[in-house]
């Protein structure tokens, strides 16, 4: 079934109320957002940043793809930003004006993007809560897992090559994980297979992600009943 309130369908209901789009193309490694962008809601429509706390921007926060509305919380409040994002691979940006956006969803046809923005959102964050509920022998799997589904947009089943800048000290620093923790499993999902590094770009076997995941589920059930 289509997705009813996307983020293109709002693309195209800012068009036909000629509202302006600043059209920029952010490249790898760059800042998205700049202090002078503060007038601006910034939409994701193509490539992967990661966001930070101003105040710990080694620590990653969150990894969002497309279709993320960056700076939303300013249609809403008057609050300071206290994430900053960077650009992971080249990144396609479409820049609304604040007040074109907080008019255009005033109308009562409109409130249904509402809903949906704030779930792409929360979504960002709640990714990273689930990981908290993942097994510790097999977190890291799950990490990639949460990383490939952003960057695709979807589940997969086939094998999926990150962009070149979701390296690993990128992913080290989303997984919250030890350096020592963080290294164990990474070799262990190499010697698997189920992941590879090839020019620089981690490639991920999804089949095998969600075979170990699976399994280690269905482990947990089964100690959980014979506890």
């Amino acid at each position: 079934m289509e997705e009813i309130f996307s983020y293109q369908e709002f693309t195209a209901m800012m068009k036909k109320y000629n509202f302006q789009v600043i059209t920029e193309v952010v490249p790898s490694k760059k800042k998205i957002l700049s202090d002078e962008d503060d007038l601006y809601v910034s939409l994701l429509m193509s490539g992967v940043t990661a966001g930070c706390l101003k105040e710990n921007p080694k620590e990653i926060l969150t990894i969002i793809g497309k279709g993320y509305f960056i700076g939303y919380h300013k249609v809403l409040d008057h609050e300071p930003v206290l994430v900053e994002y960077k650009a992971l691979s080249d990144c396609l940006i479409y820049k609304y004006r604040k007040e074109d956006v907080q008019y255009a969803l005033s109308f009562s046809e409109n409130y249904g993007f509402q809903y949906f923005i704030m779930k792409s959102v929360c979504l960002a964050v709640y990714n990273k809560a689930m990981l908290m509920h993942q097994p510790l022998h097999h977190y890291l799997a799950a990490v990639f897992k949460t990383i490939v589904d952003i960057v695709v947009g979807e589940e997969i089943e086939d094998i999926c090559v990150l962009p070149k800048g979701i390296t690993t000290s990128v992913i080290m620093s989303y997984s919250t994980l030890s350096r020592s923790s963080f290294y164990t499993q990474l070799l262990e999902l190499r010697q698997a297979g189920i992941i590879e590094k090839n020019n620089n770009c981690w490639s991920v076997d999804m089949r095998s992600i969600h075979q170990l995941l699976e399994e280690a589920k269905t482990e947990g059930e089964k100690a959980v009943v014979h506890s």
